[in-house]
């Protein structure tokens, strides 16, 4: 173990001890149940009196950082779960689906005594993975991570289970991590939502998407191809464009796909239904659908990637595929909860939650003759 002791600075010796070995606890080098060397070692390493030793191990040990087993050795102590401090660290707080998120971590936690620590990355990826790789572990027992859509993401987040505390993601499976997730099942939704459409007449479809590489993001595709196969279709046939996932824009978040989708519309004038594979996408969708001047949903159908309050009181209101955000955090909370007491077998779950098509008045039935009226 490696103590740097600056015999020109003014900070007391026994300080600068007690300071390193927390920093050291802090970045994942000591972790809890880890054995110090003793502490004659420790003097002639760092080369103070053992009296001096003693003196930042003992005070260690009276904070509860170490614990001291005699004729055994000096240990990092295990975290006391009596009160245990869970981290979520969240991409934002501004956006509904975050507020659901943390309303159902709250709700797994009742019973545990566990206090929560949201950390929010203000609408910035790049901070947020910032705010992964510099988190203090020494002050938390275990993280909930909402992450940026990437694969990049994979680095920090791996450094962090590196440092010895248990990690559980939500929302995501990012290609390369062996790691706890609550996650929806994507295919199961790619195959709602176009199942959807495709049995109501659309055979040309628009997918205003964002261009995540994760394997989870991928799925929606697999599932999507299933139904395309099945009606005898190409998944080649299904229209799309891309937007940039990392510019969140907080002012105005469903802008960007407004424009997509109307740069889509322009096209491929043939499109009868849009699908925003987010919530603010398919508010940008639905913009770009009324400002296209054709009717909705006679003539041009919007279907979203989960749902908003908002949804139910515009007109059209939209038909939704729901994320259930807060089902995803309250389990995500419980299955932390269930890591910290010791009750993991061991081997990193995945936990997949279904997702269900909420009707509303935005998709319209194109194998309804026209000049008929419609009905849902």
């Amino acid at each position: 173990m490696l103590i740097n002791i600056d015999n020109q600075s003014k900070t007391p010796l026994v300080t600068q001890i007690r300071q390193q070995i927390r920093t050291q606890m802090q970045h994942g080098r000591l972790t809890p149940g880890q054995r110090l060397p003793s502490m004659r070692q420790l003097s002639k390493e760092c080369e103070v009196s053992l009296g001096i030793v003693q003196q930042a191990i003992n005070a260690l040990t009276v904070e509860g950082v170490l614990r001291s087993t005699p004729g055994a050795g000096v240990y990092v102590a295990e975290p006391k779960l009596e009160v245990a401090n869970v981290a979520l660290v969240l991409p934002t707080l501004e956006m509904e689906q975050m507020s659901q998120i943390i309303h159902g971590v709250k709700q797994g936690l009742v019973g545990s005594k566990a206090q929560l620590l949201v950390q929010s990355a203000q609408l910035d990826f790049s901070h947020e993975l910032e705010m992964i790789e510099s988190l203090d572990v020494s002050n938390v027992n275990g993280v909930i991570i909402f992450p940026p859509p990437f694969n990049c993401s994979a680095s920090a987040i791996r450094e962090l289970q590196s440092r010895g505390k248990p990690v559980v993601l939500v929302n995501s499976l990012i290609d390369g991590l062996d790691i706890d997730t609550v996650a929806i099942d994507r295919i199961e939704m790619g195959m709602q939502v176009f199942e959807r459409l495709l049995s109501a007449g659309h055979r040309h479809i628009g997918l205003v998407d964002h261009n995540s590489d994760t394997r989870w993001h991928r799925q929606l595709f697999e599932g999507a191809d299933r139904v395309y196969t099945r009606m005898g279709m190409r998944l080649s046939d299904l229209h799309t464009i891309k937007t940039d996932a990392m510019d969140l824009n907080p002012r105005e978040p469903w802008a960007n796909g407004q424009k997509a989708a109307t740069q889509l519309l322009a096209n491929h004038p043939d499109i009868t239904a849009l699908v925003g594979v987010n919530e603010n996408i398919s508010l940008g969708c639905w913009r770009a659908a009324k400002a296209s001047g054709r009717l909705l949903p006679q003539e041009l159908s919007v279907c979203s990637i989960g749902d908003l309050s908002l949804f139910d009181n515009i007109e059209p209101s939209l038909t939704v595929v729901d994320v259930p955000h807060r089902e995803m955090g309250r389990v995500a909370a419980e299955l932390l909860m269930n890591l910290l007491r010791g009750n993991g077998d061991g081997y990193h779950q995945v936990i997949r939650l279904g997702t269900r098509i909420i009707e509303r008045q935005s998709i319209g039935n194109m194998n309804i003759p026209a000049g008929s009226s419609l009905s849902h």
